[in-house]
């Protein structure tokens, strides 16, 4: 840990499209067909079935959803598609209404992801009591959605998390009445998404010998700006240095031969060290996460080190962070 690159260097470069060719990235889990645009027969108006890539997710009796298609049926509600020209629209009853399923590949089984789409009412057939959509992960319940009005004409937006437990999942949505409510409710759905949460944990350990320096941070989300904070930083030392790699040394790096019995290295620091001024034991580093879908799920892997008395070498290392880019 001997070179330094500029502090400007961050955001422009370490989470730049061009350099993140380095970074693991996990692999992509998303929708097919999550806008629903595709669907069947392009000038019917009348499609009863799910869209392409869907799988139907009825409750008891619901023959199936209907699509909403502005380009070639007339409805007043919604005002229009969340995305594109098309939405799906539930028969919903009180047992259990019209759904739709698909089975998503990708997930890293223990990783957090987060499930969005949108919803409002619809008037694309009959039914106007209140509803909501249930969210289910390999038919578990896992999420409702606010009962709301079949009348409402505005887009709503729900996400709900869930960890998992498999590299696939079959993931569907349903819609439901309420209890209170009588005949159906006719509810639209739109524009569903998965996003991998944005994570931060620590590992490994810092200097055994010296003021151990200890480095956090919050949780990297896209279009937001990720601060590392290193504490325990000697009076000798006016700089800290962060050290960005695309992978986590396991083991760990000994120092003892170059002269810091006791230290380690944790991150392979291929993605370039970056220095930041250091007052009263501590520093923070702050980059700036562009909001781009693609950067989601890529695994950073970071560590500090700070002058230090307490070595031959002159300097000592902190824990290692490893942090996952997401919502």
């Amino acid at each position: 840990m001997t070179s330094m690159t500029s502090h400007g260097l961050a955001s422009l470069c370490l989470l730049s499209m061009v350099c993140l060719g380095t970074p693991e990235q996990v692999t992509a889990q998303q929708f097919t067909n999550a806008s629903f645009e595709a669907w069947g027969d392009p000038a019917s108006c009348g499609i009863n079935t799910p869209p392409d890539s869907w799988i139907g997710f009825n409750g008891s009796g619901a023959p199936g959803v209907d699509e909403g298609n502005f380009a070639v049926c007339f409805h007043t509600i919604p005002a229009g598609a969340h995305g594109g020209t098309t939405y799906v629209r539930s028969y919903a009853t009180v047992g259990g209404g019209e759904g739709i399923a698909q089975t998503v590949s990708g997930f890293a089984p223990g990783r957090t992801y987060q499930i969005r789409f949108y919803y409002s009412g619809s008037n694309k057939y009959g039914g106007v009591a209140d509803g909501a959509w249930r969210t289910y992960i390999d038919g578990v319940n896992i999420d409702e959605t606010p009962y709301y009005s079949s009348l409402q004409t505005t887009w709503s937006e729900r996400t709900m998390t869930f960890t998992a437990t498999n590299t696939s999942h079959e993931i569907g949505f349903r819609g439901w009445r309420t209890q209170s409510g009588t005949g159906s409710a006719s509810l639209g759905m739109d524009d569903v998404s998965i996003l991998p949460v944005a994570t931060t944990s620590t590992y490994g350990a810092s200097c055994s010998v010296g003021s151990p320096l200890v480095l956090g941070s919050n949780s990297p989300a896209i279009g937001s700006t990720w601060t590392l904070q290193g504490s325990g930083i000697e009076p000798v030392s006016s700089l800290a240095v962060f050290w960005f790699g695309s992978a986590a040394l396991t083991p760990a790096f000994d120092l003892a031969s170059a002269g810091a019995a006791g230290c380690f290295v944790h991150t392979n620091a291929n993605l370039g060290a970056f220095v930041s001024p250091a007052s009263a034991g501590t520093s923070s580093y702050s980059v700036s996460v562009p909001n781009a879908a693609a950067l989601t799920g890529t695994e950073l892997f970071v560590q500090m080190s700070a002058a230090s008395t307490a070595t031959t070498i002159g300097f000592t290392t902190s824990n290692g962070l490893a942090s996952v880019l997401g919502a």
